[in-house]
């Protein structure tokens, strides 16, 4: 994501579910943004969507999320994430117990970090890239973005 190279050029890029977060130092963030930029045609769009920091989310937060698969299979997902308020890094631990007809067969574990960044630091960061915002919505609805916004909707042209 952040040292791709692609000798085809395409009018749009859309970067899925918040992975731009995954670059959880500003290098990264721009090294990725330059990758994006030289991936794109001129006048070419990129979108991305990134989660904005709250004072009224809590640091540490737990919960659990169940899915049945079938009447016989049942995977229980539980989720820790933990934001570290001077840096904006969050470390997420996933356990995963997977069920069938009841018993426990598999049990593991996923870590992973990501950075929660302002919605003016990426658009700064876009700006250093050589992208121009065209617009920042606050869901994925299109409404505007407000202090109270829970997401940023970015969409950067390339001149």
């Amino acid at each position: 994501m952040r040292t791709f190279r692609l000798e085809e050029t395409f009018p749009f890029i859309y970067l899925a579910s918040s992975t731009f977060e995954h670059c959880t130092m500003e290098k990264d963030q721009k090294k990725c943004l330059e990758s994006a930029y030289n991936t794109l045609a001129r006048q070419g769009i990129l979108a991305f969507d990134i989660s904005q920091p709250s004072e009224a989310k809590p640091d540490s937060v737990w919960w659990i999320d169940q899915r049945e698969a079938s009447t016989e299979e049942e995977v229980v997902r539980m989720i820790l994430s933990r934001r570290n308020p001077n840096t904006g890094i969050v470390s997420v631990n996933l356990f995963f117990d997977a069920y069938r007809n009841g018993k426990l067969k598999e049990r593991y574990h996923e870590y992973g970090e990501a950075r929660i960044s302002s919605k003016e630091d990426v658009a700064r960061i876009l700006e250093k890239a050589g992208f121009e915002v065209c617009e920042v919505y606050g869901d994925f609805q299109g409404s505007p973005y407000n202090k109270g916004s829970q997401r940023a909707i970015f969409v950067a042209k390339k001149p």
